[in-house]
């Protein structure tokens, strides 16, 4: 078993679901493309590092949306290390030498589409982060 296939079932299983889940959309669309697919599975591996569950995920997400994550976040922290979470997938996913494009998704994909990704990989990546 390979490093990325470690980290991903080091994940909760409704992480490792909305990953597979992701890929399968993303597969069906693009089957020519793996590094698209990879990007959609791994992109959510920093969240293990929180130990939160769906309560804890649930609040942190909504104070951070309200601009009260203050309330729940200290540096390096559970909350802190959820909200990074896609920051901490792609420093992982570095030191596992995955594609740019892998690294690139698992960065921002709670943010703005960054220059490495064509506009219309971002869409399909996106959608199936939904």
């Amino acid at each position: 078993m390979g490093r990325e296939e470690v980290a991903f079932f080091d994940q909760p299983v409704v992480d490792q679901r909305h990953g597979y889940m992701a890929a399968g959309l993303v597969a069906r669309r693009f089957p020519d493309r793996p590094e698209l697919v990879r990007a959609a599975l791994l992109h959510d591996l920093g969240k293990r590092h929180a130990r939160l569950g769906v309560v804890g995920r649930s609040l942190v997400t909504g104070l951070a949306k309200m601009g009260l994550k203050r309330l729940v976040n200290r540096r390096g922290g559970r909350a802190d290390l959820y909200l990074r979470h896609g920051e901490l997938a792609a420093s992982e996913l570095s030191e596992l030498g995955a594609e740019p494009l892998v690294i690139a998704f698992a960065r921002s994909h709670h943010t703005r589409r960054p220059p490495e990704i064509d506009a219309g990989d971002w869409a399909v990546l996106v959608s199936a982060d939904r």
